[in-house]
């Protein structure tokens, strides 16, 4: 063990809890955005305090770390208990009088409830110790071994992937489950599946039920260490809520997944990030949303845990940014819009106030697979097209050597859906299997229906450009 002292270590990675269901910062078995091979990588640690002291005499007990139990924590779920050597411990030193004891603050309350953070290469775990005068004040020691009471599920240990990713991908719901103390097999799936209740809501609709036409589990990871659940809905819903609860050989199991435009939310430390819509033309006036995507280590939705400003060398001067939102001033111009992540990780955008701009269509518009998924706000067009009325053109353009058996310049599209989802509707068509995710191409997709014309250009799997024109 390693007491450092008048230091300071800030990076913080913790365990997420989402209803009863457990991630974990950088959690278990999930690949990088490319590859298909994940590495194994540190996801987090654990401190077991069970064995250590956490009340110290005000003057009289120096602090000591000894009997805590750090464990390292990685992405193929193994743990691995870490040496005193392995580890850091901090937080105590501003307590510690010239003798090395700890003394409790003259204005601080009795006991004094202090923080230790424990840190191992970049991940980090805090604990909490008492300095007190009066023992009497101390609160009661904790049960060390506390049990569920009767009838309280276990947590269903969801992960952000198992052979692929825990998505939503058109109507269909991928959830990987961690298998190991479930002991789910192709023998007795169809049986287990039977004792499992589901219950998808929407998010973006009042969290109102959305029924299901299907669910199943399937798609095994080696020796059954992970497993799917597979679930279908009548039509696409990009963000919701999914509650899982039943008995599994036994056992009942409790778990939730919250998915925001078809992204599995979960918590990690991201080391890239995109800015979407990362060029975009405006009238004076207009407001512009941005969303922050994290490209790696995982690719999820940051938008939140970002700070946006305004680069003054590329101001107008007249437009305002709140949050995530940035309002055109009424002066013409170029702004450049830059978001940060941790303050170290950062992305921008370029934003064109021109009073002749066409409306573009929504910024979670996007390719996953084969699947590309167009949305487009109904304060724009007012009506939603039906399936029949729309014809798309569609075509691919590539300098990469390796990918030109893909151009084309009349790709074969299939319109699957057209949904209509309250403030917005979505136009989902498909093209061929085969071109890779995230590839240097360009695709250009014009779609017509009615009086409207839009115009939308996607590079590799992320929008690029868009407009919307409506003949009067």
């Amino acid at each position: 063990m390693k007491l450092i002292r008048k230091a300071a270590l800030a990076l913080a990675g913790a365990a997420l809890v989402l209803g009863t269901a457990v991630f974990t910062a950088c959690d278990s078995n999930v690949p990088p955005v490319d590859g298909d091979t994940p590495p194994r990588v540190l996801s987090e640690i654990s401190v077991d305090t069970i064995g250590a002291t956490t009340r110290f005499k005000s003057g009289s007990d120096a602090f000591t770390s000894a009997g805590l139990v750090v464990k390292a924590v990685y992405s193929d779920t193994d743990k691995v208990t870490l040496t005193d050597n392995d580890y850091t411990v901090t937080g105590y030193e501003a307590y510690e009088n010239e003798d090395g004891k700890l003394v409790r603050g003259a204005d601080a309350a009795d006991p004094q409830e202090v923080t230790i953070t424990v840190t191992y290469q970049d991940k980090t775990k805090t604990y909490k110790i008492y300095i007190y005068t009066d023992e009497e004040k101390l609160p009661p020691v904790p049960d060390p071994d506390p049990q569920p009471g009767p009838g309280t599920p276990k947590p269903l240990v969801i992960i952000p992937a198992g052979n692929q990713d825990t998505k939503v991908e058109g109507a269909g719901i991928w959830i990987y489950l961690d298998n190991k103390d479930l002991g789910i097999s192709g023998v007795n799936a169809g049986d287990v599946i039977k004792n499992i209740d589901v219950v998808v809501t929407d998010t973006a609709n009042n969290n109102e039920e959305i029924p299901i036409q299907s669910k199943e589990f399937n798609d095994f990871g080696a020796g059954d260490a992970t497993v799917r659940l597979y679930i279908v809905l009548s039509e696409a819903h990009p963000n919701i809520k999914v509650n899982i609860t039943g008995t599994i050989n036994g056992t009942e199991y409790k778990g939730e997944v919250e998915f925001v435009e078809g992204l599995y939310q979960f918590d990690f430390v991201a080391t890239a990030i995109s800015l979407e819509p990362k060029e975009k033309s405006v009238k004076p006036g207009e407001e512009v949303v941005f969303k922050v995507v994290s490209t790696a280590p995982y690719k999820v939705d940051v938008t939140d845990k970002c700070t946006f400003t305004i680069l003054d060398e590329d101001s107008t001067g007249s437009e305002l940014i709140n949050k995530n939102t940035l309002s055109a001033g009424s002066s013409e111009g170029t702004v450049t819009v830059k978001a940060s992540y941790n303050d170290e990780v950062t992305a921008t955008a370029t934003i064109i106030i021109d009073a002749n701009s066409l409306p573009t269509v929504l910024s979670n518009s996007r390719i996953e697979g084969s699947g590309i998924e167009v949305y487009i706000s109904k304060d724009v067009v007012k009506t939603v097209p039906s399936k029949e009325s729309v014809d798309i053109i569609g075509t691919l353009k590539t300098d990469n050597p390796a990918y030109k058996v893909y151009e084309s310049d009349d790709l074969l599209l299939t319109i699957r859906e057209i949904n209509d989802q309250g403030t917005q509707f979505r136009i989902y068509f498909t093209q061929p299997d085969g071109l890779p995710a995230e590839a240097e191409a360009t695709e250009t997709f014009v779609i017509t229906f009615d009086n409207v014309t839009v115009n939308v250009e996607f590079y590799g799997n992320a929008l690029k450009s868009s407009s919307i024109k409506i003949e009067q």
